[in-house]
Parts: structure tokens; C-alpha cells; sequence
């Protein structure tokens, strides 16, 4: 117990206003490029995967016309089938985007938008006085 140091380097700065402000102080550009590099690596890491996915299918294909072509154009029409399914809930899904009918509500606040379906009008009774059985 004679050589006692603390674990980190404490470290006095003195630093102005702005100084103890600043987001970017003791930033290093360095670190910011082997993040860079890192991710590039990644990158052409998953493009040479995809590649090597795609030449394997291309060889699937050109090896299937050997065995039956009606197998093979089953295998296309279930790819176009997909496609299209997709395609429909994209139409699907704007169209769901489109059907909402929005209507300014007056309040203090400025207004804000709401569905007309959950507005009543004032002379209505609120729904919780409504059942009162």
C-alpha cells in the first residue's frame, strides 16, 4: 500500500464561457474517420454478400431449366404474385392515407385537427348520459 494512484487523470481546464459551452471540445477528427472506415468496411462486406446471393440464384435458375421448365416458370409467377401483393398494400395503405377526413375544430388553442367521426355536435347528449339504466 506504499504506491497509491487513482485510476484516471484529472485533468484541470481552464476554460472560459463559451469554452465550457462548447459541444465539439476534445473532439478528434481521427476517431471520426476509423468510424467511417468501419462502416465502409461493412458496407462492402454486405455488397459482396448480396452479389454472391444473386450469382448463386442466376445458377439456381440456369440449373432448373435442366430438370423441368415448368418448375421453373411456377417459381417466377410466385415472385410476380409477391410482387404484386406488395404492390397492393402499398395501394392498400395510401388509400387508407386518403380516406381520413379531417376538419378544423375550434378551440383556445387555435384549432387542431380531428376525424369527424368522434365530433358531436353540441345540442347532442355526450355519450355518457346516454345509458343511464
Amino acid at each position: 500500500n506504499k504506491r497509491i494512484a487513482p485510476d484516471e487523470k484529472i485533468e484541470a481546464f481552464e476554460l472560459d464561457y463559451d469554452g465550457k459551452r462548447d459541444r465539439w471540445n476534445g473532439y478528434d477528427p481521427a476517431t471520426y474517420a476509423r468510424v467511417i472506415d468501419r462502416y465502409e468496411a461493412r458496407d462492402e462486406a454486405r455488397r459482396k454478400y448480396q452479389k454472391e446471393q444473386q450469382l448463386k440464384k442466376l445458377e439456381e435458375k440456369n440449373n432448373n431449366p435442366e430438370k423441368g421448365e415448368g418448375e421453373d416458370s411456377d417459381g417466377d409467377d410466385d415472385d410476380e404474385d409477391a410482387l404484386k401483393v406488395d404492390e397492393a398494400k402499398v395501394d392498400e395503405s395510401e388509400q387508407m392515407d386518403f380516406a381520413k377526413v379531417e376538419k378544423r375544430v375550434r378551440t383556445t388553442g387555435g384549432g387542431s385537427t380531428g376525424t369527424v367521426r368522434n365530433l358531436r355536435i353540441r345540442e347532442d347528449t355526450a355519450k355518457y348520459l346516454l345509458n343511464l339504466d
